[in-house]
């Protein structure tokens, strides 16, 4: 596979236009916030959507979208996200084409070159098209917010369908992620603009009827009749299908979500073969263990990547010159993570992985023994579930303070805490409504434990980057970065004792 020409995490806002009007407005209001405005540029864009014909993207919460802008040819992969506070916020991924002129040429070239092993033979096809008339500036404020409009008058086409829109868009280049949140809600209110939480790949689907429903949103498919045999058996199959669905998107590289999706997948795996041992055929145990080699893969990279944004968060506490100098430690820990990336495609690309699957189909598949198979699988899933947390309750007794316990023994509880969540996540479909709200505040405590235990890992990584740089001024900063991450752990350890102890 081709390596991309650009990778970048994207943060931008979108607002439904009614007029041109509206475009006016709110470039006046940019000017009195203090904005730079540049000359306005325009460019005809014209986008292909891509999928197979069963919708692997899709599924997988990936976009594959082919692009022609000035005579220029490129295939981009964005993970799908809906809007949160009205800002988008997710990885892209692009390719350039070379050498191509047309969109035949351009589709045998992405399919030959890029395609191919991320769909694993099968033939991808266009789902629609956007013709786009955009206008772009830059705007530039006092703050260092550097932002890109674009000014889209659009034309959908499906078949022998069209429809037309308008839209405005505002990308951030550079500066702090905060304020250019402040910065597009003060221009929601002034302009009175209605902002838009759809994507043009998610509203062309709603247009001409397209949309279909990931696999990831599917719940566990038992009921409280079912033998907890069978219940085991439909808990591996639904998570193994996530993991599926998940590989696309690990694949073309979009991180922050399809990594994460597709280790948690292995945890449920994992956690279902050993709880549910005795009602799964033999082999499960074996089979654990190398769901548990795929998840330590998953994780080193995942691990990786969280530590990367938590250090970098980190480092906005810190002073100018202090994040400019840190510039070089943030290069060696993109290269690392590409290198953990390469892990991962060679574990999904080997013999080890495709068994693997087939293995856990095969047990997903299997038929239960015939004998006393356990029904009501609501109050058994219960049973099964205090005994777990009664087991936790033991090691980790709610009197326990931060004070008494180390980062490792809070880490491990964590650990403990996702083996009660998924549990209880199995069965709540078929229990009392009481394990919705426990699930509530596990999440919580997770959370709380999770922040904890990445701040511990990003000191201990900062600390030892700092003893061996040569440059000062990088080891400076490293040191005042360390300060700030010990800081957070100990906001981290408060937040715990008081969760913790009402539990």
């Amino acid at each position: 596979m081709l390596q991309a020409t650009r990778t970048i995490q994207e943060h931008e806002c979108k607002w439904r236009i009614a007029s041109t009007d509206d475009y006016v407005r709110f470039m006046e209001q940019a000017r009195q916030l203090g904005a730079d405005v540049s000359e306005p540029r325009s460019v005809a864009i014209h986008d292909v959507y891509l999928d197979t014909e069963d919708g692997y993207f899709h599924l997988a919460g990936a976009r594959c979208r082919l692009r022609s802008m000035d005579d220029r040819w490129e295939l981009t992969f964005k993970a799908s996200r809906k809007a949160d506070n009205n800002i988008f916020r997710r990885m892209e991924k692009t390719f350039a084409l070379p050498g191509v002129g047309s969109e035949s040429e351009a589709m045998e070239y992405c399919q030959r070159e890029i395609l191919l092993p991320i769909v694993k033979g099968r033939s991808v096809v266009s789902l629609f098209s956007l013709s786009n008339r955009r206008e772009i500036r830059e705007l530039v404020f006092a703050d260092g917010i550097r932002v890109e409009s674009g000014f889209d008058e659009v034309e959908m086409r499906y078949l022998n369908r069209s429809v037309a829109g308008r839209e405005l868009e505002l990308e951030l280049l550079s500066g702090n992620e905060e304020d250019f949140s402040d910065l597009v809600t003060q221009l929601t209110h002034l302009v009175s603009l209605q902002p838009n939480d759809k994507s043009k790949y998610d509203q062309a689907l709603e247009v001409f009827g397209l949309a279909a429903e990931a696999h990831g949103n599917r719940a566990y498919q038992f009921d409280g009749d079912s033998s907890i045999e069978e219940a085991a058996r439909a808990i591996v199959r639904r998570d193994l299908q996530m993991i599926r669905d998940s590989e696309p998107g690990v694949r073309v590289g979009i991180y922050h979500d399809a990594i994460h999706d597709m280790r948690v997948a292995c945890r449920r795996v994992r956690t279902a073969l050993r709880i549910f041992k005795a009602q799964l055929p033999e082999r499960a145990h074996k089979t654990a263990e190398e769901v548990a080699w795929l998840g330590r893969v998953l994780g080193r990279g995942r691990d990786l990547e969280v530590q990367i944004a938590t250090l970098k968060n980190t480092a906005w506490l810190l002073a100018d010159q202090d994040r400019t100098n840190l510039h070089p430690y943030w290069e060696r820990l993109s290269d690392r993570f590409q290198g953990e990336r390469r892990e991962i495609m060679q574990a999904l690309d080997s013999p080890r992985y495709t068994q693997l699957l087939l293995v856990l189909e095969n047990i997903a598949l299997s038929i239960p023994e015939e004998g006393d198979q356990n029904r009501h699988t609501g109050r058994a899933g219960a049973r099964i579930i205090g005994q777990v947390i009664k087991g936790i309750f033991a090691k980790y007794p709610r009197r326990t303070v931060p004070q008494e316990m180390t980062d490792r023994s809070l880490h491990k509880l964590r650990i403990e805490m996702k083996r009660i969540r998924y549990l209880c996540e199995f069965f709540s479909h078929v229990s009392s409504a009481g394990i919705d709200s426990y699930i509530q505040k596990t999440k919580v405590l997770q959370k709380i434990l999770g922040d904890h235990q990445d701040l511990v890992t990003g000191n201990e990584m900062v600390r030892a980057e700092g003893r061996q740089a040569a440059d000062p001024a990088l080891r400076d900063s490293l040191a005042k970065l360390a300060t700030k991450l010990r800081e957070g752990k100990v906001t981290q350890q408060r937040l715990f004792r008081d969760v913790w102890r009402n539990f």
